[in-house]
């Protein structure tokens, strides 16, 4: 009788720690159903529409997010360069590349709850599609690092873990678009400090 009590507990035991322990994983993971990639940067397309699946609807409420609509734009993050590192705040790196096409587009670094990281007073902690210089070919070429660099720069002071977020507002991507046929920057280390 203790026997069958114990094993009983020992399952029930295992069941909610490892149903919890995997929800918690999936939640805090860089990839959840829906994810859209493209290099080092994941979107979820439909995070805020009703057809967002449970667990990107359990971290936005965690997180207290405001996910954008279907027909508002889409926010693209990454935690790793092109290269497959993770990004470090001690390291330079220049996110260089075509865009999909917006009407307008913001960057910005955020930390490991997706809140913006401001730099400091007069310092630029984001940057938008008005405020860069354009390569001839219509890419972009964006510094990220501690200390200013030529042409467009954007300030770097954040803790480990960090994430740069890429946002196209009023964009073509949806849901059916496919990884393929968008064009994003890549995110490459020029090296690090120490």
């Amino acid at each position: 009788m203790i026997r069958n009590l114990i094993l009983a507990a020992l399952a029930l035991a295992i069941a909610f720690g490892g149903g919890g322990w995997s929800v918690w994983a999936l939640m805090n993971s860089e990839w959840r159903p829906g994810a859209l990639q493209v290099g080092p940067w994941i979107a979820y397309v439909q995070a805020g529409t009703p057809g967002a699946d449970p667990y990107t609807k359990a971290r936005i409420a965690r997180n207290a997010e405001l996910p954008l609509g279907a027909g508002e734009g889409v926010a693209f993050s990454a935690r790793r360069d092109t290269a497959g590192d993770p990004l470090r705040p001690e390291c330079r790196y220049r996110i260089e590349g075509g865009l999909p096409p917006a009407r307008l587009w913001t960057v910005h670094v955020a930390d490991q709850r997706m809140r913006p990281v401001h730099a400091g007073p007069l310092l630029p902690s984001a940057r938008h599609s008005r405020d860069v210089l354009y390569n001839s070919d219509g890419s972009v070429s964006i510094h990220v690092s501690r200390r200013p660099a030529p042409g467009n720069w954007l300030a770097l002071s954040a803790p480990p873990g960090f994430h740069l977020v890429m946002t196209f507002y009023d964009g073509e991507i949806s849901a059916s678009t496919a990884a393929r046929e968008i064009a994003m920057p890549q995110i490459l280390n020029e090296g690090c400090d120490g």
